[in-house]
C-alpha cells in the first residue's frame, strides 16, 4: 500500500478528482487512519511527558515539577524540565546528600517501566507512534526517537540489543549452522541418459567450388557480346578457348583472354580441375550520346555502347565409365531411336489427280 502525505498541498494538488473511483474510499479511509494515529501518538507523547518529569520530579526531589508534570504533561512540562535542567548544576550535592533508599528505588521503578513501556511499544506492537514515525511526513525529531529497528514480529531482545551495539553481561547463545542434506554418492540413472534420437549428426557436406570472374567494360554491342556467351556456356574450358581463338567476332579475343586468365587463377587459388563455363552473361556499360552532323546544318545522335561479360567457372561432374552395364537396370535402355530414312518413291499411284487442279 503506498504511503499517503497529510500536508495541505499534496491534496489540494492531487486530491481526489486525480484519483480514480475505485481509490476515493481506500484514500479516505486511510486518510481518517493516519488522523487517529497522529491524535494517539500525542496522547502518547503526553503519558511519555508525565511519567517522565514525574521521574525526574523524584530524582530530584523537587514535588513542584511532580505536580505540575501530573496536572499538565503537555507545555508546563517542557518548561519544568528545562527549569530541572538549568537547576540540577546547582542543587547536585542538596541532591546526593538528600537521596535515600526510597527516593532510590521508586526512580528505578519508573525508569524500568518507561523503558519497559518503549521496548514493548516499537518491538512487540505495531503500535501508533511507530506508524506515525514511519510516515514521511513524520519529522526527523520522531525519527530519531526510535533507536530501534522497525519489525511487526516479536524479536529476541538479547539479539535485539546487540544488533544495536548495546553491550550486555548475559550470555547469548551462539547461532548453530544450519543443516546440510549429505550429498548421496550414487547418482540418478536418468540423470545423463542420451536419447540416441535427439542427437543430431551431422553430416559433413561437400562444398562445390565455384570461380568467378567478370571482364572490364569494352566498347561493343552487349547483344553481339550476347552471341559469344550462348557460344561458351555449358562448355569445357579448354573447348570454349578453341571456339573462341577461331572465332571472327572482334570481342571474342578479349573473352578468350578473360577466360584463360580466370582458369589460371580457379587452378592457383582453389585448386579446382576439370573445369567447365557453368554460366554466362552479359552486362551492359556506359551508353554514350555522341553528336552525328548531317548536311545542311542538320545532326543527330550516335550511340557508343559499352559491355561486359560474367562467367563462373565450376568443376565438371565425374562420368560413369561402366557404360552400358550401368543402365541395365534402367526402364527401357534397349529402347533405340527411329533412324531417319528419306522418302522411296517406288510406290504405284492409284485415283491419280489431274495435272490442272484450277
Amino acid at each position: 500500500m503506498p504511503d499517503i502525505k497529510l500536508d495541505s498541498t499534496t491534496v489540494s494538488q492531487h486530491g481526489k478528482a486525480a484519483l480514480s473511483k475505485n481509490n476515493a474510499a481506500e484514500y479516505d479511509a486511510e486518510r481518517l487512519e493516519a488522523l487517529g494515529y497522529k491524535q494517539e501518538f500525542k496522547r502518547e507523547i503526553n503519558q511519555f511527558a508525565v511519567f517522565g518529569f514525574s521521574a525526574v520530579g523524584v530524582l530530584t526531589n523537587w514535588p513542584l515539577n511532580v505536580g505540575l508534570g501530573l496536572l499538565t504533561g503537555g507545555p508546563a512540562a517542557m518548561f519544568c524540565f528545562l527549569g530541572v535542567l538549568l537547576c540540577i548544576p546547582q542543587q547536585l550535592p542538596a541532591i546526593l546528600v538528600n537521596m535515600n533508599w526510597a527516593s532510590l528505588m521508586i526512580s528505578a521503578v519508573v525508569v524500568f517501566s518507561l523503558s519497559f513501556w518503549m521496548v514493548r511499544g516499537r518491538y512487540v506492537y505495531n503500535s501508533p507512534m511507530q506508524t506515525f514515525v514511519k510516515d514521511r511526513t513524520a519529522s526527523k525529531t520522531f525519527k530519531a526517537l526510535q533507536p530501534f529497528k522497525h519489525t511487526t514480529q516479536p524479536v529476541n531482545l538479547l539479539k535485539a540489543l546487540s544488533s544495536a551495539s548495546f553491550s550486555s553481561t548475559s550470555a547469548t547463545p551462539a547461532e548453530q549452522p544450519q543443516s546440510i542434506r549429505p550429498q548421496v554418492g550414487a547418482s540418478s540413472l536418468f540423470e545423463n541418459v542420451q536419447v540416441e534420437s535427439d542427437n543430431q549428426v551431422e553430416v559433413k557436406q561437400v562444398v562445390e567450388k565455384e570461380y568467378q570472374w567478370s571482364s572490364a567494360n569494352f566498347k561493343t554491342s552487349p547483344q553481339k557480346l550476347n552471341m559469344i556467351a550462348r557460344q561458351i556456356r555449358n562448355l569445357p574450358v579448354e573447348e570454349a578457348i578453341q571456339q573462341l581463338q577461331y572465332s571472327p567476332k572482334r570481342s571474342a579475343k578479349k573473352i578468350l583472354h578473360n577466360l584463360a586468365f580466370a582458369r589460371k587463377h580457379a587452378q592457383e587459388q582453389k585448386e579446382m580441375k576439370n573445369l567447365v563455363v557453368a554460366q554466362a552473361w552479359v552486362g551492359k556499360g556506359r551508353f554514350i550520346r555522341r553528336v552525328n552532323p548531317h548536311g545542311r546544318g542538320q545532326f543527330g545522335l550516335m550511340h557508343h555502347k559499352e559491355a561486359h561479360m560474367k562467367f563462373i567457372l565450376k568443376e565438371a561432374p565425374k562420368k560413369d565409365n561402366q557404360g552400358i552395364k550401368a543402365r541395365r537396370n534402367v526402364r527401357g535402355w534397349k529402347e533405340t531411336k527411329k533412324v531417319w530414312t528419306p522418302l522411296v518413291e517406288n510406290k504405284p499411284i492409284y485415283n491419280p489427280k489431274p495435272f490442272y487442279n484450277w
